[in-house]
């Protein structure tokens, strides 16, 4: 029986007893032992597995264990440092903000409405007798600027000028006859008094034959011839005196007539002037419609005209844009006014100012208020206010300012009396009915207030803050009462609510 070899020691590779002892390899991760011609045969032969060795993992943990026991120690030192130390109390942190100063500002209310221009006057060109075009005005084109008095139109008028000569000549005629009346009248005058005469002595006559046929001296013959005359020289008296009475309503017939024909003769006249139209005050040509040679009939339209002396803006402000405006109104003057819209101007003493935006350009107009438009629109609660620009086409320059010709929609800011002694804010520092204070101890504190009337960029107060307090304008997030405030006075913000208040810069 054959001797089984002794167990090769723990780590070592059993040795056949046949073979020589080999000179022994230190086995580490970073040199592994060589495989020898027998572990590769046991390799290879899963029947005779090879036992492994645990050495090198087991090596590996013991090396982690010495850095991890030297972190524990240090971090129990410095844990037992800080707990023996004293704790330092933390400090509350301000909260930065920038803060304004409440003083007494004159405010000039301000609002901005808009508006279509239109001109004051316009005119339609309306031929007033009919007739033949003979000229029209080189001028008398559309988009034209015409001067006052230029003949626009010239109509044929020479049928005019004959019904103007037979109708001088039937009142000369009449004129005539009315001459030869008062001559009639002189005439007849002077036979009434030669007839008076001759009755005179036809009487005389009479009476004495009268006295002699009582005495039986005259026969009855004698008397009856004296009688006839008698009559005869009463009845050509009368009968002047009756063509007489009938000359004054001879007299007014004829004045009539007269009168008549010069009516017509002024009508006629009138025609001959209408049939040369003229500017009757300085026009922009709106349209024209008509051509020469062409005929037109009475009344036919032949162009529009709108008046380049005044030009006027409807513009529509709500109720709160209205009530700044109007403070110092008073509605006895506006009684007084009784209607007259120079006077309700003055009471109302609104300066106006209407602006062009055109890019980047912006064209401005001084305007005066006319009047309010009497009535307010429920629907949207606006009042009608009317400004008037004198001279529109004054100072135009060309692609810089253009005139103020109808159909511009523009902006009209009004101005109305300075309100003195006012609580300004600016709207950011408002926070619903609320403003943010710094009391005197540095901490924010909230306080309501009453707003007497609003403007773009700032608000005015009736009523929670004087003059001397401090208030927030940046927006604190947390607002939170009571919160240390470290506060820095905005004074751009103050030089902007003043340029504001004085109503300067644009309305938006």
């Amino acid at each position: 029986m054959t001797d089984k070899p002794e167990a090769a020691p723990h780590g070592e590779t059993p040795n056949p007893a046949n073979e020589p002892p080999s000179t022994k390899t230190e086995v580490t991760p970073e040199n592994p032992a060589p495989k020898t011609e027998e572990s590769q045969e046991n390799t290879s032969n899963p029947e005779h597995p090879v036992p492994e060795n645990p050495a090198p993992s087991f090596l590996k943990k013991l090396l982690i264990l010495p850095p991890l026991f030297l972190a524990a120690i240090i971090a129990g030192v410095m844990i037992s440092k800080k707990e023996g130390s004293p704790r330092a109390p933390a400090k509350e942190r301000a909260f930065a903000v920038r803060s304004l100063t409440i003083r007494p500002m004159t405010v000039v209310p301000r609002a901005s409405g808009q508006g279509v221009v239109r001109p004051v006057k316009s005119w339609s060109v309306v031929a007033k007798v009919a007739g033949t075009i003979l000229s029209i005005h080189e001028s008398f084109r559309q988009g034209a600027l015409v001067p006052e008095g230029t003949v626009l139109v010239e109509i044929d008028k020479r049928d005019y000028k004959l019904a103007l000569a037979q109708t001088t000549a039937k009142i000369n005629e009449a004129s005539a006859r009315l001459t030869e009346i008062t001559t009639t009248e002189k005439s007849l005058a002077a036979s009434i008094k030669i007839e008076k005469a001759a009755l005179r002595l036809a009487q005389k006559k009479y009476d004495n034959n009268s006295k002699l046929n009582k005495k039986n001296i005259v026969s009855e013959s004698v008397m009856d011839a004296s009688e006839r005359e008698l009559l005869q020289q009463q009845a050509n008296l009368q009968r002047l005196q009756n063509t007489v009475a009938e000359l004054p309503t001879k007299r007014l017939v004829i004045n009539a007539q007269i009168n008549s024909l010069e009516g017509t003769l002024a009508l006629q006249k009138l025609d001959i002037e209408r049939s040369t139209i003229r500017a009757p005050f300085p026009l922009r040509i709106r349209s024209v419609n008509v051509e020469k040679e062409q005929f037109v009939s009475r009344g036919q339209v032949l162009g529009d005209c709108d008046g380049t002396d005044a030009a006027e803006v409807p513009a529509n402000l709500t109720l709160d844009q209205v009530r700044p405006l109007v403070h110092q109104l008073r509605f006895k003057e506006i009684l007084a006014a009784k209607g007259d819209s120079l006077k309700l101007a003055k009471a109302f003493n609104l300066s106006a100012e209407i602006k062009l935006r055109d890019g980047r350009m912006t064209s401005k107009w001084k305007a005066r208020f006319k009047g309010t438009l009497g009535a307010t629109d429920p629907r949207v609660r606006t009042l009608g206010f009317l400004v008037v620009v004198d001279k529109p086409y004054s100072k135009v320059i060309p692609a810089k300012r253009p005139p103020l010709f109808r159909g511009l929609f523009v902006d009209v800011e009004f101005r109305g009396p300075k309100m003195n002694n006012c609580i300004v804010i600016p709207r950011s520092a408002l926070h619903g009915d609320q403003v943010y204070l710094i009391d005197e101890k540095q901490r924010l504190k909230k306080r309501a207030v009453i707003i007497n009337f609003r403007q773009q960029d700032f608000v005015v107060l009736s009523e929670g803050l004087k003059a001397g307090e401090r208030i927030i304008v940046s927006d604190p997030i947390p607002a939170i009462e009571g919160m240390l405030i470290d506060a820095k006075e905005d004074e751009k913000a103050l030089e902007r609510l003043e340029q504001q208040t004085r109503g300067e810069g644009d309305l938006r």
